[in-house]
């Protein structure tokens, strides 16, 4: 599987890293993690055929992980009409509220040939011929990461906290894509800072971490040796068109 960071930074950050998003490649099929604002520019930036893209998991519902979803919905209908009758939109319990207050406002262009919606349960989800999973995060009520098996393990964080639990769900993993939002001094509530990364990675045996939903706070020169305190693996400091397999 081929990962490619559209989205590296926050609604802070500067223009060359934007609000999440992930594209997975696997068999030549696109699926995409989170659809934070701009993310339907980066999708055209890296010629991705928006029409082939028929799946997209969402982490939960704040804006800065899920605003450019109608656009991008929009973008394939003035495309071809009926295409989103051919896309599923994967999501924690509540996705289907919340895409219904959606699109309540936007008329018969969406609601006459709307997505699948899919709520994701302790039973795996199957894309591309690699199993799906997902786990709680502490971020909000609903909020989940994805774990992507593919031979290696992928973790996707989406926004969290530190949780015993989650190391569990995510245990002999060999990446994460997984947030570093602030400095030490920093922290808030439903986010991670380079301490808490490096010893949920350390507990739950990761290889490779790539850094990522960086606040402008944290895009800071020691970033690496702080998080390399606690863990032995690789660590990349996530950039915008980066991509890795």
């Amino acid at each position: 599987m081929k990962v490619f960071i559209l989205g590296s930074g926050t609604l802070l950050s500067a223009p060359d890293r934007n609000p999440s998003g992930y594209l997975l490649v696997e068999k030549e099929e696109p699926g995409l993690m989170d659809c934070g604002p701009g993310i339907l520019r980066r999708l055209k930036e890296t010629n991705t055929d928006l029409l082939a893209l028929k799946t997209i998991f969402l982490t939960h519902f704040h804006v800065d992980h899920c605003a450019d979803v109608l656009a991008l919905l929009l973008t394939r209908y003035l495309l071809d009409s009926r295409a989103n009758e051919h896309l599923r939109i994967i999501g924690p319990k509540g996705l289907t509220d919340w895409f219904r207050a959606q699109a309540s406002w936007q008329g018969e262009w969406l609601n006459a040939h709307p997505p699948e919606l899919i709520e994701m349960t302790a039973q795996p989800f199957h894309w591309a011929g690699l199993t799906i999973r997902s786990c709680k995060t502490l971020h909000t009520e609903r909020s989940i990461g994805y774990v992507i098996e593919d031979g290696k393990g992928w973790f996707y964080s989406g926004d969290t906290d530190y949780s015993e639990k989650l190391i569990r769900c995510i245990s002999g993993l060999h990446t994460a894509i997984i947030e570093c939002s602030l400095p030490e001094g920093m922290k808030m509530t439903g986010h991670l800072v380079p301490a808490e990364v490096a010893m949920l990675a350390q507990k739950a045996g990761f290889k490779r971490l790539i850094l990522t939903h960086l606040y402008p706070f944290n895009e800071r020169p020691e970033l690496v040796e702080e998080v390399a305190e606690h863990f032995q693996g690789e660590i990349i400091v996530a950039r915008d068109f980066q991509q890795f397999s």
